[in-house]
């Protein structure tokens, strides 16, 4: 479970204020998860993260990740949702381009 404050002010792109009790070793899953959901939003963002709990049996940094993704998005419900969980595979998916490529093979070759 995670609880974050986002807030669209700072100096550019995203900035991240920590709870002093969030664990060193989740701050990369949340941070990747918090801007992968902002990946597409207009900046600048402040995102304070106020609490991060999670189960030593089976929490992960990608857990960390797609919880934080979850939370952008539940605090700013305009954002496209471009993440998912399949609850039968228990598999995450984070879509770079989650309404198809921009561009062809072909075009991408150049």
């Amino acid at each position: 479970m995670i609880k974050i404050d986002v807030d669209s002010s700072g100096d550019g792109g995203v900035s991240f204020e920590w709870a002093p009790d969030i664990e060193h070793r989740w701050k990369l899953g949340i941070e990747f998860g918090v801007r992968y959901a902002l990946e597409r939003a207009r900046g600048p963002w402040t995102v304070r993260v106020l609490e991060h709990r999670s189960n030593p049996v089976d929490t992960s940094s990608i857990v960390a990740a797609f919880c934080a993704a979850k939370a952008v998005w539940d605090a700013c419900p305009e954002l496209e949702r471009t993440a998912s969980l399949d609850e039968e595979s228990l598999t995450f998916t984070f879509a770079k381009y989650p309404k198809g490529s921009p561009a062809t093979p072909r075009q991408a070759r150049g």
